[in-house]
């Protein structure tokens, strides 16, 4: 599952699907919907686009039959990191965006321990898995590069 997920009325840019590139920009978007309607600065974010292409193949997953708590979990994460990187998006602060951007990367790696607990338990399968966890490891690469240098405490 390499394309990007469109959002409704978003203009792909050249190259959004490719993956190419640093992946914290804007990966080339368009600055408006196809409607003319400018985009969030989330909407963006090259980050965004994949995490959103992510919660929805996990909403995929969460629409099998698994044990409440572990759905519930999975849920919360998935949908944090979309959250996360929004919110980081809109701050002005360096320090409140790393800060958000540092919980998203958190809630990613939270996910992917999900993932592998769901896989270990046979609630999805081998390709559902790898094309999940491929996506998860490029949002944590991402993150990662967006949160900059480790904070000195």
């Amino acid at each position: 599952m390499n394309s990007i997920v469109q959002l409704p009325g978003a203009v792909p840019g050249p190259g959004a699907a490719s993956g190419a590139g640093p992946g914290t920009g804007n990966g080339g978007a368009g600055t408006s919907t196809a409607e003319g309607l400018p985009l969030f600065d989330h909407e963006k974010l090259e980050v965004y686009r994949v995490a959103r292409e992510f919660l929805v193949l996990a909403n995929g997953v969460l629409s099998r039959k698994m044990p409440r708590d572990l759905r519930e979990q999975f849920d919360r994460a998935t949908s944090s990191i979309l959250f996360n990187i929004g919110e980081g998006a809109g701050k002005t602060a360096r320090a409140d965006k790393q800060r958000s951007y540092e919980i998203a990367r958190g809630s990613t790696t939270e996910a992917a321990t999900q993932l592998d607990v769901l896989y270990i338990r046979a609630f999805i399968t081998t390709d559902q898995y790898q094309n999940a966890r491929s996506l998860l490891v490029r949002v944590a690469q991402m993150l990662s590069r967006l949160c900059g240098a480790p904070r000195r405490l």
